[in-house]
Formats: C-alpha cells, structure tokens, sequence
C-alpha cells in the first residue's frame, strides 16, 4: 500500500462514521455533541531544544442506545431479560463518535537544522466497533510501550480495528461476552528519491477471552496479544527474510470494580518477549529463531474522582510488574513499575500532577550484537536501571471558551525525543522542558 493511498482510507472513515452515525434509526434524539478544540504552545528542553506546537481536533459524538436495543434479540415476554446479540457491544455506558485529529510542531535544536513532527488521526465507532487512521511523522514512543522504538526520521501509518465480541448473552443487569478481537496494523517509510520507501512493519493482534458484566464489576478470563515488528531484509520470490520483535502476552483474569467515584483494577498473566532475531517467512508461515525470556505480568490500581472534569479533586495509584522491547530491539527488560497522579482545583485554577517511575533489569540480549544497532553502549544482561517521568501542569479556564496552561516536566530515559536535539544513543539521560499553551474548545449539544 502506497502512502499516497492514505487519503483515501481517511475519507472511507469519515462518510463510514457519518453514515453510521446519522443513517441507523438507532441514533438517540436527543445527546448529540458536536465539538471542536484547538491549542497552541511552545515548548522548551534543555539541549538547547525548542518547539512550536498546534494542535487541531473536531467531532461528533451521541450515546449509544441501551444494550436492549442494539442489535441483536429480546424475548419480549420476559422484557429485557433475555437476549442475544451478534457482534456489537454491550458496555452499559458508551458512545458513538467521529473524531478528527491533527498537531504539528517545528522544532530547533542548538548545532542541528530545524526539523518538525506531524500526526493526524481519524477514529469512528459504532455499537461497540471501531476504526482508527493514524499518520505520524517522527513518533515518539511512549513509556508503557512495548517497544520503545524510535521514529525519528520514518513516517508512520497505522489502521486499527475493533471487533466486539462475536456473541454475548444475558440482560441490562447482567451480561455474559465472547470472542472480540483488535487487530492493529503499521507500515513504516523512510524518505527515498523516489518518494517513500518501505522501512518497516509493525503489527498487534488481541484476541479478547470471555467477559462478564453487571453493575460496577467486570471480570475477562483469557485475553491473549500478539505484538510484533519487523524489517524485511530480502525477498526472493514468495521468501521473505528479516529481523524482528516478537511479544507473546496472556492476562488469565483481569478485574474492574467501580462503586461511584472509586474504581479498583487488578489484572494478571504473563509474557514471553523476544528481542531482536532473524525471521523466514513464506506463504501461510513464518519461522524465527531467537533468544527470550518470559516474565509474569501483573498490576493493580485504584482511582478517585474524574481526571476529565478540570473542577473535580481526582486520584490515582498503580503498580504491578513492567517489561519492553528496548529501544534498538538489542534487549528485553523486565522489573517494576508503578504511576501515581492528582489533580486539584482551587480558586479557579487545576493542578495536574503525574508521575510514573520504574526499576528493570536487561534479562536477555537478541542475536544481533550491539554494533549491529543503534546502540552503542547498550546494557549487558543483568545490568539494573530506573527510569521516571514527572509532569506538573496548572490551568485555568479564560473567558470565551479558552484556557491558558503552564507544564513542568522532567523525565529520566534511554527513549528517544524527536522534538529534542538529542538522539538517542542507548544511554539513559536526564532531561527537562516546559510548555506553556492558550487552547480553544467548543461544543453544543443537540
């Protein structure tokens, strides 16, 4: 697919979301939200680093009918007591929107030519299935990645697809789900004289297990994902060979309890990561040898409050185990991690504060040696390292729809920042910046 095309799958969506949204006599109403926001920003880093920001979104959204009146079927003689439904979703609280998204930076960097950052989004969903277009020029990878991957000079193109569970049963007090699945696809470009050329791939596949849910409780059993990515190397004929990353991931049980403000998580499973090693693959198979480790996978939480409402004083807290895919794919680490967050209002002002901090160890290296990669001093197996970010940001809402904001942050990590001077180099560094923004929103409801 060329990256020229994407356009087209843009526009699919968009007239897709419309049409579902406006089409189906199923659309409540009463409900419907129109929005739109914009912001603008500047940053600083040290590294002598700074940036323009503006950002650009706009949709439509209503909320979805009761889970009795989507599709599917009700006996009528026992009410809704007694139903069955064929791929749609039966999450009590939900919404169907058109979502458009779009931010652009330029950024300078004492020593190097100035450069920019790009990413546009469309997303729609409908009775519990979703699409999502995503284009990003140099992504930033983020902390709960799988892989920290840097893309720095690629451009990115992502499609996701959510399909609810292929049946569920039960009522609007209590019901019983099976068998959805995501399926996220990406294709990578470095620019070429001719244009783009295919870098790289990335792909991530979620097979959903059983869910049950009533009033406040859902419990999954059995929620398997596949997370891989790639570089294609050779193709002779229908052979392909390459080298790639691969994560094998199973949660067993995973729990949410929600009772008004307060919200309890706990999931557990495991993970088997592969780093970086060699791939065959041929017509209806693919083969790959490599080292791995495998590592349990658990975390819980607790959160207060509504970190959406800017009025409402909002916790959180979680920990639990943690792993990647380093930023090369030389190495898989594996440790702890845990976030904590706050957010107050007072006098017309909010202050957001999040931090996220962690502690692993390199477990297993890949096939490919360091040199090999991007790394140059990359951690041998059982070195230790931390890593942790902190953001503080205080706001406050201006009259006619604006809102001015004021953000600190500090981070220490190996990931790299496409907005900062700096590459990265496989060393662990300690960085700082600031962002102040003016942003706009608007919305009414129909």
């Amino acid at each position: 697919m060329k990256v020229a095309h994407w356009h087209v799958v843009l526009a699919f969506v968009i007239v897709a979301g419309l049409t579902a949204v406006y089409a189906t006599d199923q659309v409540p109403e009463e409900g419907v939200t129109l929005e739109a926001a914009a912001d603008i920003s500047v940053q600083a880093a040290d590294a002598a680093a700074g940036a323009g920001v503006i950002s650009l979104s706009a949709g439509i959204s209503a909320p979805a009918v009761p889970v009795t009146s989507r599709w599917g079927i009700c006996d009528d003689e026992l009410g809704d007591q007694a139903c069955f439904w064929i791929f749609t979703g039966v999450d009590e609280v939900d919404r169907d929107f058109v979502r458009a998204t779009a931010r652009g930076s330029w950024v300078g960097a004492a020593g190097t030519a100035p450069t920019a950052t790009f990413e546009e989004s469309v997303t729609g969903r409908f009775h519990g299935a979703q699409i999502e277009h995503r284009l990003q020029w140099q992504r930033q990878a983020g902390l709960n990645d799988t892989f920290w991957r840097s893309g720095r000079g690629l451009l990115n193109l992502h499609h996701e697809f959510t399909v609810p569970a292929a049946w569920s049963f039960g009522s609007k007090a209590w019901r019983l789900s099976a068998f959805g699945a995501v399926i996220a696809l990406g294709k990578w470009y470095a620019p070429s004289q001719g244009g783009w050329a295919s870098n790289a791939w990335d792909r991530r596949i979620v097979l959903q297990g059983v869910t049950s849910q009533s009033s406040g409780l859902r419990v999954t059993v059995a929620d398997g994902e596949f997370f891989s990515a790639g570089v294609p190397l050779s193709q002779v004929g229908t052979i392909q060979t390459g080298r790639s990353v691969d994560v094998f991931s199973l949660d067993g049980l995973a729990v949410t309890y929600s009772n008004g403000r307060h919200r309890l998580h706990f999931n557990g499973g495991a993970s088997v990561l592969f780093p970086i090693s060699d791939y065959v693959r041929d017509v209806g198979s693919e083969t790959s040898v490599g080292n791995s480790t495998i590592t349990p996978r658990v975390k819980a939480g607790y959160q207060f409050g509504d970190f959406g409402s800017p009025t409402d004083f909002a916790l959180h807290i979680d920990g639990g185990t943690w792993s990647r895919i380093s930023p090369s794919g030389v190495g898989a680490d594996v440790g702890y991690a845990g976030s904590l967050g706050v957010q107050a209002a007072r006098r017309g002002y909010t202050l957001h504060l999040e931090s996220q901090f962690g502690k692993a160890r390199r477990a297993v290296q890949g096939v490919v040696t360091p040199a090999q990669a991007m790394e140059t001093t990359a951690l041998r197996v059982g070195d230790t390292f931390w890593f942790a970010r902190g953001d503080a940001t205080l706001s406050k809402p201006l009259p006619h729809g604006l809102t001015g904001a004021l953000q600190l942050w500090a981070e220490r990590s190996d990931r790299d920042n496409p907005q900062q001077g700096q590459i990265t180099d496989g060393n662990f560094r300690f960085a700082t910046g600031a962002q102040a923004s003016l942003g706009w929103s608007w919305a009414t409801l129909k």
